[in-house]
């Protein structure tokens, strides 16, 4: 029988898996603003630049950037069945609209017919995939599994756009495949521990097969202009992906009893991994030189009226906030208030960039950027904020069963 007190515990529950849902789309619209109104150099042009259709590698890329918004949006809202996508089409291309329109005073960007159209199509599949997804599994509850509220895959969905900023650096930087990798190996062995834990599990095969798969979508999606830039590595990269997502599924799922701790388990694992891909992200590319150390501080990327974030940059805030969510889940099951794990993230952070300084001190024309460390604690603190809102919102659905 359900008593008076229920509604306003769903109702409560359903206002944090809002806030946890908006909080990583609006991660997702940074992300994709900061990717196509770079370098934000705005200016009122005499002849802005104005084209019907663009080169058709960048018809691909804008076709693969919006179909993780769609996916995402429909995660969020997460409509009855049956219901249309035809919105998120409509929000895709408002979206990209305002990017367009944003980009006629933004040179040299050129605004282009076919960017909108495929922005919006990008969001329409990205929200039916997730549709596909929950009409073909959802009897057996094997959708839940890439809900946001369960931590590891909203991981997962954090590392879309490190790995887009990865494949998008090939065209000018090869070594970025190195990256690539790591990062798509993260996702990997997440999503395999997910599928391989699932308590309604139906053998190895079953297994084997949905981590495979889902591993196979997401990085395809997430990485799609490294097949563009480097065919070869992005493929060798992907069979990587899918082999390590089916591995740990199987290993996970032939243990005869569902491990409850899998999560804190697997976050231990990829560790030493997750730090490796921050340093290296930070001293990236290694140019060492053999002259005196030096070092000094410097606001290096501030021009005139307008700041110039390159792509390097964008890459450590995006990995910085996959740290800080990262931490905030080895700590969030302590007893430590929320100031306090945040005081700690803070200032692992700043060691971090420390340390590295130490080696960047050494590189040829390097020195510390006030920026980059800005840039560094801030996505600490929006990768612990999105777990705040992720630990409320299992707290509460664990309180209303």
């Amino acid at each position: 029988m359900q008593t008076a007190q229920e509604p306003h515990i769903r109702q409560r529950t359903d206002l944090r898996e809002t806030a946890l849902g908006y909080g990583v789309l609006a991660y997702m619209v940074i992300v994709i603003l900061l990717l196509t109104l770079m370098p934000f150099q705005f200016g009122i042009s005499s002849n802005p630049l104005l084209s019907w259709k663009g080169p058709i590698d960048d018809i691909i890329d804008n076709l693969f950037l919006f179909m993780p918004l769609g996916f995402i949006y429909r995660l969020v809202h997460r409509p009855s069945p049956g219901e249309s996508s035809l919105p998120v089409l409509y929000y895709g291309l408002i979206f990209s609209i305002a990017i367009e329109t944003s980009q006629l005073f933004l040179q040299p960007r050129t605004t282009t017919l076919t960017d909108v159209i495929c922005n919006g199509i990008g969001a329409y599949v990205g929200a039916r995939i997730y549709g596909m997804i929950r009409k073909n599994v959802d009897r057996e509850g094997i959708a839940k599994l890439f809900w946001i509220e369960y931590p590891l895959m909203n991981l997962v969905y954090l590392l879309v756009p490190v790995l887009w900023l990865n494949a998008v650096q090939l065209k000018t930087a090869p070594s970025h495949i190195i990256l690539l990798g790591i990062s798509g190996s993260i996702g990997a062995i997440l999503i395999g521990a997910v599928v391989g834990n699932h308590p309604d599990r139906s053998g190895t095969r079953r297994a084997a097969v949905l981590a495979g798969m889902a591993a196979m979508v997401w990085f395809l999606a997430a990485s799609i202009p490294a097949f563009h830039y480097a065919p070869s590595g992005a493929t060798l990269i992907a069979m990587l992906v899918i082999l390590l997502a089916i591995s740990k599924a199987v290993l996970s799922s032939s243990v005869r009893q569902v491990d409850q701790r899998f999560e804190v388990h697997t976050l231990k694992t990829l560790l030493p991994i997750i730090i490796l891909y921050l340093l290296a992200v930070m001293v990236w590319p290694l140019q060492f030189s053999t002259g005196p150390w030096a070092l000094d501080f410097h606001w290096n990327y501030y021009h005139g009226t307008a700041f110039k974030i390159e792509f390097s940059l964008l890459e450590i805030f995006v990995s910085f906030t996959i740290f800080g969510y990262y931490l905030s889940g080895m700590l969030g099951r302590s007893q430590r208030s929320f100031q306090s794990q945040l005081l700690i993230i803070l200032l692992i952070g700043l060691a971090m960039d420390l340390l590295v300084c130490l080696v960047t001190g050494f590189q040829q024309q390097n020195s510390i950027s006030v920026l980059e460390l800005s840039l560094i604690l801030l996505g600490s603190i929006s990768g612990a904020i999105l777990y705040k809102y992720q630990l409320e919102a299992i707290r509460q659905m664990v309180s209303c069963r």
